[in-house]
């Protein structure tokens, strides 16, 4: 039985290292199951809670790490108390010497049992969860606070007028968040004049700014930490969610930043700290209306709702409860003013839309004409085929004016001068 139990396990958690499990995940539990007529089974969980005295823990489950689909599966005519016995001292034994036992004990605590019935404990250490070094979000967070104030305070321009977070994925892959940042001066806004379309786009397009990489955060030094930050999160195969967390967790940060008082003391005013991508958009501007304040980045939102007008009011799906929730929607002043240039488009709207309507028209009277006129020719030439403008002649057999027996259509021109008294000119 411990052959089937380690191969099983070696394959369930080959690859893996403490720190690619979940920092969320406090214990593991080997869950089994009778299947009937001498078939049992057995999956593994994780957990986010764990408490010796109260087995309802085994029930806060997070992951299944596969095994659901794929459970160790075996025969054998024998009772549920010696298949617990049997498999709880099969993975004692891995405890203790099996190859990937590090894992398992890295947090709090391991166990088995029936899923109708009381758990036996393998193994336990409330402190597993520090000596396995995991860091957690809330690490991450003032890592890159701490990070982020540095690199601030060493800055030496005077003409600073706008902090930025670029966030992208590095080398398009999901599970490499990467903010970098930087910042933009009014000397290069004065540069890029001739360059925009207008003075607003020199100013908040990214495309025109100086493009400084002060700090890459998720890259170098910090690309451990974020990888284990998003399985921290449990997010690793939830692919469409981590950079919606890594923005949320941002915005937390610029938050504090304001906050601390680091801007105004190092520049005597508060300064936008965008966060963004190439392009701009309403999540854009509702999330640095939240992390900054609504006056502070004014015209930066008015700016990012210049190209796409958002149709419906913005709803942001709900973050999890550290990390503080983004508003709602815009300003209602923003959506005032979005009606007025919706509205003052309509009569645009009206005039193109007659001039598709005149242009069906038109098409459809050209397509007409051009049937009735193929109808006027094909019309035209029946006719032609029983009228000749040279005139026709007619054979009489019988000699006998109205008498016709058969008659033959030929051009009188044609016929021969000797014999024309014998036909009958039509």
């Amino acid at each position: 039985m411990y052959c089937k139990i380690e191969t099983w396990l070696n394959n369930v958690l080959e690859y893996k290292i403490p720190s690619q499990i979940p920092s969320s995940i406090r214990a593991f539990c080997f869950n089994l199951y009778e299947g009937g007529n001498g078939n049992w089974s057995m999956e593994l969980v994780g957990t986010e809670s764990f408490d010796p005295n109260d087995e309802d823990w085994a029930c806060d489950e997070i992951t299944d790490f596969g095994t659901r689909k794929e459970p160790l599966s075996w025969e054998k005519e024998t009772g549920w108390s010696e298949v617990l016995s049997e498999v709880s001292s099969a993975l004692k034994h891995y405890l203790e010497n099996g190859l990937y036992a590090d894992i398992l004990k890295s947090r709090m605590g391991v166990a088995v049992g029936f899923t109708d019935g009381n758990l036996e404990i393998l193994y336990s250490d409330l402190s597993g969860m520090a000596q396995a070094g995991i860091t957690d979000k809330t690490d991450l967070k003032e890592k890159i606070q701490q990070l982020i104030e540095q690199k601030i305070s060493e800055w030496q321009e005077d003409d600073i007028y706008a902090i930025s977070l670029y966030v992208n994925d590095e080398n398009d892959d999901p599970h490499r968040p990467v903010a970098v940042l930087g910042y933009n001066t009014e000397s290069q806004v004065q540069k890029s004049l001739p360059k925009a379309s207008d003075g607003q786009e020199a100013r908040w397009n990214y495309a025109f700014w100086l493009q400084n990489e002060e700090l890459c955060l998720g890259r170098g030094d910090t690309a451990e930490d974020v990888s284990d930050w998003i399985h921290g999160q449990g997010l690793w195969d939830q692919e469409d969610e981590i950079a919606e967390a890594f923005v949320r967790l941002l915005v937390t940060v610029v938050k504090d930043i304001h906050a601390s008082g680091l801007l105004k003391d190092k520049f005597g005013k508060e300064l936008p700290f965008l966060i963004h991508e190439l392009e701009y958009y309403d999540i854009i501007a509702t999330q640095n209306i939240e992390a900054n304040g609504e006056a502070l980045v004014r015209d930066f939102v008015l700016f990012c709702l210049e190209d796409e007008i958002p149709n419906v009011s913005i709803n942001m799906p709900a973050p999890k409860s550290e990390i503080p929730e983004f508003k709602s929607g815009l300003p209602s002043r923003y959506y005032s003013a979005l009606a007025h240039r919706e509205k003052s488009s309509e009569p645009a709207k009206k005039a193109v839309e007659k001039g598709i309507m005149f242009l069906a028209a038109l098409i459809f009277i050209l397509w007409l004409s051009a049937c009735l006129y193929f109808l006027y020719l094909h019309i035209r030439d029946a006719a032609g085929d029983r009228q000749d403008p040279g005139g026709t002649i007619r054979e009489n057999n019988t000699g006998q004016a109205g008498e016709e027996k058969e008659e033959l259509y030929v051009p009188a021109t044609a016929m021969p001068d000797a014999v024309s008294d014998s036909y009958t000119l039509i």
